[in-house]
């Protein structure tokens, strides 16, 4: 085929992240008498429908950002997730390394198809470290080093051995977590796909400012005018337990759609809104410029 040359070429914008990125709890505002609530903060995959997903599809922040730029977005099809998860998932589709990943099939996509990545970074505890006991090597995340019965008390034992005071210990954990990221941005980059970052917690921002390649691709979310540099702090400083300010950009306090909300701490109706706002607003200077 041939097409005429002032043809507009559209392809693909992937939105890695987790759970604020995926949609959770933006069924809620479907009002489907099929809804069913979980306890507070949980998220039970049975109780969610294939049209409660197609509905928050049509709400999350990546299809605004996608719809806005008249093409479609990539996300995901679980929800949650770690960043380096999201970076083995992304990497197994556009390298076309696996066949299956995280239980579900891997779509296989070529870095042609693909115009932007913008990458939502989680909890750094999410992340994975190799620690080496025994002469045995074991793969955990921080939740499993701190909380696990089998590794709760070698866990101190092996910093001792290493060396490293917990800080010390935490410090080098983001910094990989944060280094494994760019890795996976600069190789689309190079790739001529363009790279942006928005932040869930607030613990990545040094480490993201004192990085020039990473701080200039943050997209800073502006909202009642304040700018923030995370979500969370746009949310609310003390997200899960109590929202200080901007109550309506959380679910379980947004008395705007809600005579009792649902108990979810994730971003509300109106905070997708919020977030896709600044995404294309970011995106449409950057590339301006």
């Amino acid at each position: 085929m041939k097409f005429k040359t002032d043809s507009k070429i559209y392809k693909g914008m992937i939105f890695a992240g987790c759970s604020f990125t995926w949609g959770q709890g933006l069924y809620y505002y479907s009002g489907m008498p099929t809804l069913s609530e979980p306890p507070p903060d949980q998220y039970y995959e049975n109780l969610v429908t294939p049209a409660h997903k197609e509905f928050l599809k049509t709400r999350r922040w990546p299809r605004l950002v996608a719809n806005h730029f008249n093409t479609f977005e990539l996300v995901h099809p679980k929800n949650g997730g770690s960043n380096e998860g999201a970076i083995n998932w992304w990497r197994a589709c556009l390298d076309h390394s696996a066949n299956h990943l995280d239980s579900n099939p891997v779509p296989f996509l070529s870095h042609n198809e693909v115009s932007h990545c913008i990458f939502q970074f989680t909890q750094f505890t999410r992340d994975r470290f190799t620690m080496y006991w025994n002469d045995e090597k074991h793969v955990l995340s921080w939740h499993t080093a701190t909380t696990d019965p089998m590794y709760k008390d070698i866990f101190p034992k092996w910093l001792e051995q290493s060396k490293l005071t917990v800080d010390e210990f935490l410090y080098n954990y983001k910094l990989e977590g944060l280094m494994r990221v760019k890795s996976f941005l600069r190789d689309l980059d190079n790739k001529d796909i363009k790279t942006y970052i928005v932040v869930w917690m607030d613990e990545w921002v040094p480490f993201i400012n004192n990085d020039p390649w990473m701080k200039q691709r943050l997209i800073p979310m502006e909202y009642k005018g304040r700018v923030h540099d995370t979500i969370v702090s746009m949310m609310s400083h003390s997200f899960m337990y109590d929202a200080a300010y901007n109550r309506e950009l959380t679910i379980k306090f947004d008395y705007d759609h809600f005579e009792e909300p649902p108990q979810d701490h994730h971003p509300s109706l109106q905070c997708h809104n919020v977030i896709a706002e600044n995404v294309i607003k970011f995106i449409e200077q950057h590339e301006r410029s």
